[in-house]
Parts: C-alpha cells; structure tokens; sequence
C-alpha cells in the first residue's frame, strides 16, 4: 500500500491511526507519523514529544532525532558534551558547553553536567533545542547564581533540564528566579523532571512561566522567597504563571512558607493557565494536597514524609530513576527524591552516602563543596495558622531537639 506522505506509515496505517496521509508530523510536534505509531505513542498528541516512554531520562523527540529507540532503554544517544569543572570532560563550565552546542549544526544535543556547584551567569538555553542533564548521584550538580538575574533561561520550544539543583547564594534582593521560561509560539513546550528549585530571592517565585508550556514532573520547589527587603510578598512563592503560558504540574512538590497568605504559592494572570496532578502544594491550591512534605535542606525527603507513597499515587511516563539515580517505586515518591533506605537504618540511602560516602553511618563525614553552607543563616519564614499543614504525621526516627519557647528568634543556615 501507498505511503503517499513518505513519512513511514502507509495510507491504510493512516486511516488506522486517524492521522493526516498528507501529513509527515499530524500532532507537530517533531516526530513523524510513522515513528510515533511504530513505538506507541501518539501521533495526535504534541505533549508526547518531551515525554521518556522507556525511562531512560531521554526523551521521545530527542531519540527520534538522534535516530535511537524510544522503547528501550538500551537504546539512547550518549552525551554530546560533558561539563566536569575540576576537567577531564569536553568543558569546565556550563555555559562554554552550551555555548558550543549552539554553534553546532545538529539539534537535540545532550549535555552531562557532573556534580559540583556552578557559580555561573544566567545560562541561556536558546537558539538550539538542548537537553541539560545532571549527573545522578548522592550530590547532584547545583547551579547557584550571586546575580540578580535567573539561574537559567529556556527560551526555545524542546528544551529538557533533567536531575539539576537551582539556587541563589545570597539573602536578598529582588532579582528572578531559579528557572524563567519564555517559549512563547505553536506547541512550544519545555520541560522539567527530577529538579530541586530552592531557596531563590526572587519577588515573583522559583520558576517564572512568560510563554510556552512548561511540563513539570518530579520536582520539588521548596522554600522560595519574596522580596528583598523582608523575604516576604512579592507576586508568586513557587511558580509566577503569566502571559498565557501553561504549567502543567505533576509528581511534585511546592512548599514555599510565608506570612502572607494572600501571596500565592502559584500564581496565575493574564491568561496564564494550569493543571496540578498528584501534588502537594502549600495551602493545597489548584487541588495540591495541603500536607508538609518534610523535606530537608537539600529537597530531599524525610523518613516521614506523606511523599513517600502516597496514596492514590500516579505512575508517571517519566525517568525510572530520581534525582541521585535511584529505582523509582510504584507509586513513585512525589518530587525529586525517591526515599530509599536499603538497609533499614532509618536514614536514607542518598543522605548517607552525601555525608558518609556509604551506607555506614559510623563512618566518618566525607564533605565535599556542594555540602558546605557559603551564606550567612538568616530567620525562619514562619508559616501562619491558614497555611498550617493538615496532617501532622508522628516522627519513627529519633525525636528533634525541642522546640524554642514562645517568642524566642528561631534561626536557620540556608546553604548555596
């Protein structure tokens, strides 16, 4: 039979499909009809382009560029770049590996981001499609900016930040967020998975949305500020949704405290739209639950955590593996960290192997850079009666130090 298209799916396959037979690429989203239709996905569906159909953190559009296998995890490209400031990778910085994924000629490219903390200016992902992917481990690599600028800037349709840290190392001041997405046009998505986006100064919260569709999956935004003079106020906590720009949110987590209820956690005008799926969110705004997620400093969970399995959780088409690499369950845990405690110490895996190097906790610390606080501690944001959680889940580790008596200042280190 005819395949009067040529785009690998005949005619008969088309009728079959309800797809275009004039048409190579029926939903426009990157991937021809025939590909789609031969690793089941949708060819009437966009939004499948930047989903990982077989877990192996690379997405659809992406394997179908690079002319690898979507239905195996076997089968994906390599990183064309790999970031490694201490050397012994193509680059020391991120923005020189970007810099050269732009100059290329091929699109869809991959960049490896090894773990350290990168002190760079914004980065700016724009111009190519690219995929900014952190290396897995116990210490996941930080992006932390001392400007008044966001730490990273996605300004194409196609781009993928997997498994990265985002964060501001200084106090205050009213500068942007962690992330700031600004794709506007026809089907223009980005995506995010595995992310921690935490501790951004920024008035208008730790991602900003100024265009395009922003597909948010297994990422934790936690503890977010206003503006530069009190920490509070401003115009969004956790994401800033404007311009008729979508999020749509899903396995993750957005805890950002504040004194002032009326500033929201998502914060959605003109024309800004958006969906919460599975979810827990501060004051259980857009049907987010309103339970503490107890998460460390880091974004990681706690041994408690109403995260950990949630009930009635969702298994997701995203990574099979979290932010340090490790076997998601079903359901998955919700936001970046998957709690896993192999040896059923009471302390998770990831942490234990951040500050002991194993699964021994006698051993002695190992700190590295990315451990170590480089700002001064600054006040707690106290959270008010109606944002107070709704659950209070009983601790099974050892009990926390006591509360300070009523009036008394409590302080906290926030680390880069």
């Amino acid at each position: 039979m005819a395949d009067t298209d040529g785009d690998g799916l005949n005619d008969g396959g088309e009728l079959i499909a309800g797809t275009d037979p004039w048409d190579t690429d029926s939903d426009d989203d990157g991937i021809t009809d025939g590909y789609e239709v031969s690793k089941a996905l949708n060819p009437l569906n966009y939004q499948d382009a930047l989903e990982d159909k077989d877990g192996d953190r690379i997405p659809n559009l992406y394997e179908f560029i690079r002319a690898t296998d979507a239905n195996s995890a076997a089968s994906k490209p390599a990183a064309d770049y790999t970031v490694n400031p201490a050397g012994g990778g193509t680059h020391t910085t991120i923005t020189a590996a970007i810099t050269a994924a732009k100059s290329g000629v091929n699109d869809c490219r991959i960049i490896l981001v090894k773990p350290g903390t990168y002190t760079e200016a914004m980065l700016d992902l724009s111009g190519k499609r690219i995929m900014l992917m952190g290396e897995q481990g116990a210490s996941p690599p930080v992006i932390s900016s001392a400007l008044a600028s966001s730490c990273i800037t996605a300004k194409i349709s196609g781009v993928v930040i997997d498994g990265l840290v985002f964060t501001h190392n200084v106090l205050y001041f009213n500068g942007w967020s962690g992330i700031h997405v600004d794709a506007p046009g026809y089907h223009s998505q980005v995506r995010l998975v595995n992310c921690v986006v935490r501790d951004n100064p920024c008035a208008s919260g730790g991602v900003i949305l100024a265009g395009g569709e922003v597909l948010v999956d297994h990422c934790t935004v936690v503890n977010n500020r206003g503006d530069e003079t009190t920490g509070e106020g401003g115009t969004g906590r956790g994401f800033y949704v404007s311009d008729d720009s979508y999020l749509r949110l899903r396995n993750s987590i957005v805890w950002n405290p504040t004194s002032s209820p009326s500033v929201p956690q998502i914060n959605i005008i003109s024309g800004g739209q958006c969906t919460v799926t599975n979810s827990i969110v501060l004051g259980g705004e857009q049907g987010g639950t309103n339970l503490d997620p107890q998460v460390d400093r880091f974004g990681n969970l706690r041994p408690t955590s109403p995260a950990i399995n949630p009930v009635g959780g969702v298994t997701l088409p995203v990574s099979l593996t979290d932010i340090h690499g490790e076997t998601r369950t079903n359901p998955p845990d919700l936001g970046a960290d998957e709690h896993r405690d192999s040896d059923a110490d009471g302390l998770p895996d990831a942490w234990e192997t951040r500050f002991f190097g194993n699964l021994a906790p006698t051993a002695p610390p190992t700190r590295t850079q990315t451990d170590l606080p480089q700002r001064k501690s600054m006040p707690s944001a106290a959270i008010p009666p109606s944002q107070t959680p709704m659950l209070t889940v009983p601790m099974t580790a050892p009990s926390s130090p006591p509360a300070p008596t009523p009036g008394t200042p409590t302080r906290m280190t926030t680390p880069c």
